[in-house]
């Protein structure tokens, strides 16, 4: 322990130096937050991260390694949703690519629905596979095995996933592993992360990103950035002062209801004295007083403002769309089916 303090020390007094404030913050991760934001980490991986960062002698940069690029367009297929309306879903060829969820209970394990034809990127939550390293590992040959073309490698929410222990994996020892099992290997999986743009401090969370993409992620997937879209464009103007503009950006999209847009709030971290969160909140209760017909079309507009917001973006690559109920891949279907009718010569999302 006191071998790492000072060790931990001499380099960042060195590394601050040589380079600005920004990239030192960048390598302490801070604390728990709710929404894939993971625990303060481990002292000595702080120690890896900034040696590797010291020696780069650059700002954070991906360089993307993975055979597999980034789609316009991924869907993370729910369970627990009509089964039919799924398939018209994933057979809609509007995704390149189906995201896999990693759920956080074993003992509240569904086998996920079949993906059809799509390419696979599979989510591995370092706090899920809480035995030794080994677990994280046995993970990773299975999706090795199983031929996805990428992973979403998210450290998960400890303290709703019932793991409060700070000694369990987090997402830096999980990005480790994955580039450790890829190493040397023909066509490997990409590996993706997760950021959060509505979280308040967005200085924080790209500095957070930062050192991801320092330990190895070569593509970024956001939360629903069109739910906060003032607070998203203040994250991406703080991933550029990171040294992060030419990262591939996935944005990911709601389709939420009334009841899931509170989820979102949740799941994302906004909290209850949260300003901006709580006028989100208002301006949809509003809307769904006006009516269920009235409601649907302003759920409709939201969506396609949500995607072109998405695409305004810089460095955005593609879309991630998030239908997490029955009633999202419902409006997503009415969406793309409008689309179809609409502008015909353009893609569907």
């Amino acid at each position: 322990g006191k071998l790492a303090r000072a060790t931990e020390n001499t380099i960042g007094m060195h590394f601050a130096s040589a380079q600005s404030s920004a990239l030192v913050k960048g390598a302490h991760f801070g604390p728990t937050e709710r929404g894939f934001c993971e625990p303060r980490g481990m002292r000595a991986h702080r120690v890896r991260v900034l040696l590797s960062r010291a020696r780069a002698g650059t700002r954070a940069h991906a360089t993307v390694a993975g055979s597999f690029e980034p789609p316009r367009a991924t869907i993370e297929v729910p369970r627990r949703v009509d089964p039919t309306s799924l398939s018209q879903l994933l057979e809609s060829g509007a995704f390149g690519a189906a995201v896999t969820v990693d759920l956080p209970d074993p003992a509240r394990f569904v086998a996920p629905p079949s993906t059809g034809a799509l390419p696979v990127v599979s989510t591995t939550a370092a706090c899920r596979w809480n035995a030794p390293t080994g677990s994280l590992r046995k993970r990773l040959r299975e999706c090795l095995k199983a031929g996805d073309k990428a992973w979403l490698l998210v450290g998960g929410d400890k303290e709703s996933w019932r793991n409060p222990s700070p000694g369990h994996p987090d997402v830096f020892r999980l990005l480790e592993v994955a580039r450790e099992l890829r190493e040397g290997r023909e066509n490997p999986p990409g590996l993706w992360c997760v950021a959060n743009p509505l979280l308040k401090d967005t200085a924080h969370e790209a500095a957070r990103l930062a050192a991801k993409v320092s330990a190895g992620a070569e593509v970024v997937v956001t939360q629903p950035a069109g739910l906060l879209p003032g607070r998203a464009e203040r994250f991406w103007a703080d991933m550029e002062r990171e040294g992060l503009g030419s990262v591939p950006k996935m944005v990911g999209i709601a389709v939420p209801s009334m009841t899931s847009l509170e989820r979102w709030i949740r799941i994302c971290g906004i909290r209850e004295q949260d300003e901006e969160g709580q006028a989100l909140v208002r301006r949809w209760r509003s809307e769904q007083e006006k009516g269920e017909q009235s409601f649907a079309r302003f759920r409709q507009a939201e969506l396609a403002e949500s995607l072109r917001f998405a695409r305004s973006l810089s460095g955005v690559v593609g879309v991630h769309l998030l239908p997490i109920e029955t009633g999202g891949v419902a409006d997503l279907l009415t969406f793309m089916s409008r689309r179809r009718i609409e502008h015909p010569d353009e893609p569907l999302i």
